[in-house]
């Protein structure tokens, strides 16, 4: 068998877990971290806790040195980011996801929305500082995090990453617990500052976290595996699970790691203890490889430049990622590099993103043209006249040469451009409402977007003197997004859900609406058939917007309707939908061969993939919902013994009793054989062993 196969384990083999290390060695790698570089001695504390064996990453120092042991010339490598990184192995329960991951920034409100909820929205990150006030490689926060705002932003967290890791179509977390993590995890330290109140005094606490970079969702499902969450690693453990005397719970990883470490090897090995069987199902993720960034050349710029790997993935998908997690995805891409070259500061950056406040904030200025100025800047770093920025802009993005873009191109850029504009309004959109409204050649001609005008200017202009250019600009640059936040219109939603049979899906769609197809593009030409009303609901929505209510609708004289108000179903009725013209159609004799199939033989390969496909559709599916069925039973059970006010199996005979716990051994039993079975089905040729159930259904059928 390859050794490169990862088997189960089972009670007999040896312990997985190393337990902690002694203390000695942890500091001396704490020490040497340090020393090689300068992060500050609680960041290098928490990591040191973290590694397993760190001796063997540990050589005898120097003469000139002022340390004892210094890391090993080999352990500190530079990755293709610029990052100064260590693999090391580590505690499997190292390391968590965090709420930063570029998968699930939407999930939170940005800053920048008029309505957005400080208990949901993230608090700004920095880089933080080393003992002598330089810029080291580890992320804080810019002020102190209140604690019930924190955790209020960790359960969004958990919710945001576990409805994107649904649409893997597997659990992950099963995954890991079978075959183990082979792929290494990619960490930074994240120092939080946590607002907490003890004996009415306010005080500030600090936990340091190894976060995700890379691999978010396989760090969450590790700490699934160890019943841990990040809430535990935050606000801390309860003594009792780690083996300490005492009530309370323990935050501070020098004290809770090497605890929980130990008490993993003794719960391994010992059946009874509480611990038992969270062990012996981790017992394929005991230990990981991991990376852990600890130094890096953008000096001040790291909380950006850090998550660059991160932003790779997500912009270039390894799974099913959201159409709007991935285009903001590559604004802030594109932003950072801006920044990076020195064509903005960092606070026009982080405002840009949705990350900040508006640097240039006007007191006399109304809501919309606030918002409006932020627009405008980002369609002039989407499409920015200076051809040094135009370069960098395709260069992030990976575009080919201008003269060899096309319209994939160009509907990426819009893509990112309008989830990066939406993050401003009430209504996050599917940036997909964007698509068609400009050409591949203005891409390929190297147009840019710059000057656009104020909002105001336009609008006033237009209701003296029409211009159709005028309005079709506006429309293009403003209009579409202004009726997209009041849900006017929506992204064409495609051949497929239009030709759908079902009835209403998740976001509530009926089949009717399902059926209405119209893009951005039409809706548009339809308002520059009827100029002076979409002037006037231009106005009507800035309006709406400024004041904080729902647009009203216009009447034919270009005047709101009090007591009404403007939805998707009165823009269809008042600016219809433009048909486009379609030549009759011919009659056709095709001279194909009409013959009708026959089924071909089965073949060898056919049959292996409809046996694996079966195997996968009992596994996965048959078999979780009797179990699922099974403890539903069981809590009816419950419930009409509890309104009976009688012991659920009080008065059940004892054959009754045996039959229902030969049948659980029965299925115990078969399922460890199960797992086994197909996990050695992978490499090589099994024999399966005969079923205890099918035994027991036997044995019944006899006796009966």
């Amino acid at each position: 068998m390859p050794s490169s196969f990862p088997r189960l384990r089972d009670d007999a083999t040896v312990n997985p877990f190393p337990g902690a290390d002694k203390s000695t060695w942890s500091r001396n790698f704490s020490e040497a971290l340090h020393y090689a570089t300068a992060l500050p001695k609680p960041v290098t504390d928490t990591i040191a806790v973290y590694v397993v064996h760190p001796k063997s990453y540990l050589t005898r120092s120097r003469a000139s040195h002022d340390i004892e042991y210094q890391l090993k010339d080999d352990v500190i490598t530079v990755d293709p980011y610029d990052h100064s990184v260590i693999t090391v192995t580590v505690h499997g329960f190292a390391g968590g996801p965090g709420e930063y991951n570029e998968r699930i920034r939407s999930a939170f409100d940005a800053p920048i929305r008029r309505d957005a909820v400080d208990d949901r929205t993230l608090p700004a990150l920095v880089t933080g500082v080393d003992d002598a006030g330089q810029p080291s490689a580890y992320l804080t926060t810019r002020e102190p995090v209140a604690s019930a705002k924190l955790s209020n932003l960790i359960d969004i967290t958990d919710e945001a990453l576990r409805r994107a890791d649904g649409r893997r179509g597997y659990s992950l977390e099963d995954d890991l617990a079978t075959f183990g993590q082979h792929e290494t995890t990619l960490h930074a330290v994240l120092d939080r500052h946590l607002v907490e109140t003890d004996a009415g005094r306010r005080q500030v606490r600090h936990v340091v976290d190894l976060t995700a970079i890379k691999g978010a969702n396989r760090s969450r499902a590790r700490q699934l595996l160890f019943e841990l969450t990040m809430k535990d690693v935050i606000y801390g453990i309860e003594r009792n699970r780690l083996g300490i005397e005492g009530t309370g719970r323990v935050a501070d990883p020098t004290i809770w790691v090497p605890a929980f470490a130990n008490q993993l090897r003794v719960a391994f090995d010992q059946p009874e203890h509480p611990l038992h069987q969270m062990a012996v199902k981790a017992q394929q993720v005991a230990t990981v490889n991991m990376q852990i960034i600890v130094g890096t050349e953008s000096a001040d710029d790291f909380h950006n430049q850090v998550f660059d790997p991160n932003r790779v993935d997500h912009r270039r998908p390894p799974l099913d990622y959201d159409v709007l997690e991935k285009s903001e995805s590559d604004m802030r891409a594109v932003l950072r590099a801006l920044k990076h070259n020195g064509w903005m500061t960092e606070e026009t950056r982080a405002w840009l993103a949705g990350e900040g406040p508006d640097p240039d904030r006007v007191p006399s200025e109304d809501f919309v043209s606030g918002r409006d100025r932020r627009d405008r800047a980002l369609y002039a770093a989407t499409f920015p006249q200076n051809p040094e920025q135009a370069a960098v802009v395709r260069h992030v993005l990976g575009e080919p040469a201008r003269s060899a873009t096309n319209q994939d191109h160009m509907r990426n850029r819009l893509r990112m451009l309008s989830s990066a504009i939406s993050a401003g309004y009430r209504h996050r959109w599917n940036p997909r409402v964007f698509d068609g409204l400009l050409p591949a050649k203005f891409l390929k001609d190297g147009k840019n977007l710059t000057g656009i005008p104020e909002w105001y200017s336009v609008l006033d202009g237009l209701q003296t003197a029409h211009s159709d250019s005028e309005l079709l600009d506006f429309v293009t640059t403003r209009g579409i997004h202004w009726l997209a936040e009041f849900e006017i219109i929506e992204a064409d939603r495609g051949s497929m859900e239009a030709q759908s049979r079902e009835g209403a899906d998740a976001n509530g769609d009926t089949l009717a609406d399902k059926k209405v197809r119209r893009s951005a593009t039409n809706a548009r030409t339809a308002m520059l058939a009827n100029p002076d009303r979409a002037v006037a609901l231009l106005r009507e929505l800035a309006h709406a917007a400024n004041t904080g209510e729902r647009p009203r609708q216009i009447d034919d004289d270009g005047q709101p309707i009090p007591g009404t108000i403007a939805d998707k179903w009165w823009f269809d009725q008042v600016f219809p939908k433009a048909k486009g013209r379609r030549r009759p159609k011919r009659n056709w004799e095709p001279s194909t061969d009409a013959t009708e199939p026959q089924e071909p033989p089965p073949n060898p390969l056919a049959t292996l993939i409809a046996a694996r496909s079966d195997l996968y559709a009992m596994v996965a599916h048959l078999l979780p919902t009797d179990m699922t069925e099974c403890f539903r039973r069981v809590q009816e059970l419950l419930d009409a013994a509890k309104a009976a006010n009688r012991v659920p199996l009080g008065d059940v005979t004892d054959d009754e009793a045996s039959g229902l716990m030969e049948a659980l051994s029965a299925l115990h039993a078969d399922l460890q054989a199960l797992i086994s079975t197909i996990s050695l089905m992978r490499v090589s040729e099994v024999q399966v062993q005969e079923s205890s159930c099918a035994r027991f259904l036997t044995e019944g059928a006899d006796q009966g």
